[in-house]
């Protein structure tokens, strides 16, 4: 019976010691993100969506970014090639495609010479389609107030009114 309680003690010692084990820490980022993700908002239709990760180099050597993968086709990411120098900052340049309507959230991965784990960078945003954009623009020239020029006078008259502007 002893035999029994001593082996069982011994068991639940092991299970509990391995249990406890201490958890190595993540090996940390060598570069440091002013933010890592970035919202575009709502964007028009075929238009221009940049935006420019910037970093900065926080270890104590020169490192390079080896690779920048992004999730998907229609985000094109661009970035520093050279060795960046402790201390000094690089930047990785997101371009999405607005030709993709709708709403986006879209992962780059960062990888450098010093870490094997990337850093995980997003950007997000909303694509209008071209009749919401034409929608917004007939309504916003429907509430402007058109001005004519009188030939016979220098003076403008708002045509909504008819007062005289000097």
């Amino acid at each position: 019976m002893k035999t029994i309680k001593l082996s069982i003690f011994l068991i639940l010692v092991c299970i509990f010691a391995n249990a406890q084990e201490e958890q190595l820490p993540e090996k940390q980022s060598v570069i440091l993100f002013n933010t890592t993700v970035y919202d575009f908002g709502n964007i028009p239709y075929n238009s221009e969506a940049k935006y420019e990760f910037i970093f900065k180099n926080i270890s104590k050597e020169s490192i390079a970014l080896t690779n920048v993968r992004a999730s998907c086709g229609c985000t094109s990411p661009e970035w520093s090639k050279e060795p960046i120098k402790k201390r000094n900052k690089g930047k990785v340049t997101i371009t999405y495609d607005t030709r993709r309507v709708g709403n986006f959230s879209k992962s780059i991965y960062v990888y450098t010479n010093k870490s094997d784990q990337p850093v995980l960078l997003r950007v997000k945003g909303t694509v209008l389609s071209p009749t919401t954009e034409d929608t917004t623009a007939k309504q916003a020239q429907k509430s402007s107030k058109p001005v004519k020029v009188s030939k016979n006078s220098k003076e403008l008259k708002n045509t909504n009114n008819k007062k005289k502007i000097n």
